[in-house]
Parts: structure tokens; sequence; C-alpha cells
């Protein structure tokens, strides 16, 4: 009786392509090992810089693998060195706009990406952003003395607002401004929205708005808040941002292309307040 081979049976396109990418190397490494390891470089410098442009080198990279899994004639020793240089340029290219745009706009992260709802109605999860170093919508207040001088001088205001998620209304007092050296300073929402960083692990970036800045002549510190936030930054995680920890302001809003970078890094689950609207009461009304 003769025993079946058809599974041992390779068609000789398909084991064609296999050996040739077998045998593609570059110094030595095979070239799929390679670029999977530049993608997880990429990842790694990403989340340690927060830097945009390697989130756009890990889609370059992914989209190299996929070609290269299709047409691995393309990156034989004849064809690669052309194909290097091409990607050289290309890359040199990108480098060079991205560095065009951080000296015209004169910020380190030109772009970014909305990853929570903490600013909605104004910005969505999903939307990209273009930020600028330009200088900042925001009312400016001077002190005397040290950081821990002005918090001294600081309170914090609440007035009534509604909590809403899904069919449930909550009724609760929300921040609606600072109250300092005898002013009240609202927390209104024609203020500069910055992307700050806020220099606690796992966080990175954020993009909220400037309710106020406190200068001593030598340095100067802001209060922030999202708009759909019920309390400032300041009352929750991270204390007055300093000036050298801003990026920049928010100038321009693409929605939904942001989307793409969440979909490659696997940020699919909307984080904790997506699904919440905070909405400010009219001043004077007690909650019962």
């Amino acid at each position: 009786m003769k025993k079946s081979v058809k599974n041992r049976f390779v068609e000789p396109d398909k084991f064609q392509r296999q050996t040739k990418k077998s045998k593609t190397t570059l110094f030595g490494l095979n070239l799929s090992f390679l670029v999977v390891l530049c993608i997880f470089l990429s990842i790694i410098a990403y989340f340690s810089t927060h830097l945009q442009i390697f989130s756009l080198l890990f889609l370059a990279l992914i989209a190299a693998y996929f070609y290269y899994d299709l047409y691995p004639s393309m990156f034989e020793k004849e064809s690669l060195i052309p194909l290097l240089k091409e990607a050289t340029l290309a890359l040199f290219f990108a480098f060079l706009i991205w560095s065009s745009l951080q000296f015209l706009l004169n910020t380190s992260s030109p772009i970014n990406v909305v990853t929570s709802c903490s600013m909605q109605p104004y910005l969505n999860r999903g939307d990209l952003i273009i930020v600028s170093g330009s200088k900042l919508t925001v009312p400016q207040y001077y002190f005397n003395g040290t950081l821990n001088d002005l918090q001294k001088e600081i309170s914090i205001q609440k007035s009534a607002c509604t909590i809403t998620t899904g069919q449930t209304i909550q009724y609760s007092y929300c921040t609606s401004g600072i109250y300092f050296n005898g002013q009240s300073i609202p927390a209104i929402t024609n203020n500069s929205v910055v992307v700050y960083n806020s220099n606690l692990a796992g966080i990175g970036l954020i993009v909220h708005r400037v309710v106020v800045e406190f200068s001593n002549g030598t340095n100067s510190f802001y209060y922030t808040k999202g708009d759909n936030n019920p309390i400032l930054d300041q009352e929750s995680f991270v204390g007055p941002i300093s000036s050298n920890s801003i990026d920049g302001k928010v100038i321009a809003v693409i929605p939904y292309v942001g989307y793409l970078k969440l979909l490659l890094f696997l940020d699919l689950s909307n984080p904790v307040g997506c699904g919440t609207t905070v909405n400010q009461l009219p001043t004077g009304i007690q909650i019962q």
C-alpha cells in the first residue's frame, strides 16, 4: 500500500519563497529577526520617551515586515543594498520633516494623540493634535517666595455640578476655580490647552487646559484641569506644573486619525472616565 505524501508537498513557488526568506541575512543575522528586533526596540523607545517619531518608526517597520513576507525576492542580496539605500533615504526625510516641525513649532513634540476622554467635548479620544511652543493664553498672577509659599496661599473653589454615567446622574461639587490673594480665578474654557509631562511613571504626557499661571519672576507654575474632570490635576496626582515640563499648546485638531496609533499599540480599551460627562451647574445652586 502506498503511503500518502500529500501533506509533505510544498508548492514550488511557496518553497522558493520560504528558502529565499531563510537565506536573506544582514551582518550575519536573519533579516526577519532583525526587523522584529527593531519593532520591539521602537516600542521600548516610544514608551521610554513618548516621542511620536518612534510610533511612526514602529508603523514603518510593521509595513516592512509584511512586505518582506509577501515579496522576499525584493530582499535578496542583489536587491537588498539598493533597498536599504532607499529605506535610509526615507528615514532621513522623515527625520528631516520631524526636525523641521520641531523647529517651526518650537516644541520637542509637535504631533501627539489624545488617549483619554478627560478633555471632552473639545478633544476626543483618538484625535491627532498639532502642538506649538508659542505663548499661552492664560491669566497670570505674581507671588513672592517659593512654591511652598504659593501653595499655602491658594484655596480651591467648588460649585454644584452633575456627573453623568450612562443613565445615572450624580449631583456633586466640582472644582470651579482657585482663590488666591483675595481674587477668584475661574476655571474657564477659553484658556490654552497644553501638553505637559507629568514626570510620573506610567502616565507620561497629559493634554489638559491651563487654569492659571503663577510666577515669582524667576519660575512659573501652572495649575491645570481636564474640561471633563471634576477636579484640578493638582488635587489628585500631580503638583503645580513647571514651565519646562510643558511641551506646548494645542493649535490644531484632526479627529480620529490618532486611532491608528491606538490600534498599533493595542490600546483598545477605554480608560477610566470615558462614558462619563461632567457639567458645572450655574453659580449659586445648592445641592440638597
